[in-house]
């Protein structure tokens, strides 16, 4: 599993949101960077345990969600896992997310765990 945990002040108009808007913007916006790097995720989904993004494999899947712990506040913790046999599948799309999120003037990230 890796994890990654980042801020996102840039996402975000001067205008209050709610914690809940706020998790689903940073989701949308990370699905849309995978995009752009060859990493099609599908959601995001609201679950009992946070937001969700999917990445389909042939034998299983990889699972991107959004740790609620936290309230809703920044800094965000993503965890990124696979399930199945989805190991290339996991492996590009931890890859993309370093890219993106180290890529990007709109994130600061604050660190990342990348143990298998």
């Amino acid at each position: 599993m890796a994890t990654f945990i980042f801020d996102a002040p840039a996402l975000f108009d001067a205008e209050a949101l709610t914690p809940f808007a706020r998790q689903k913007r940073v989701m949308g916006w990370l699905r849309d960077r995978l995009a752009a790097r060859g990493v099609v995720a599908f959601g995001p989904a609201a679950e009992a345990s946070g937001w969700s993004l999917a990445v389909n494999a042939e034998d299983g899947f990889v699972a991107i969600l959004l740790d609620r712990t936290g309230g809703g506040d920044r800094p965000f913790t993503v965890k990124v896992d696979r399930f199945g046999g989805a190991e290339p599948e996991y492996e590009d799309t931890v890859a993309a997310f370093e890219d993106a999120l180290s890529g990007s003037d709109a994130v600061d990230l604050v660190g990342c765990d990348l143990r298998a």
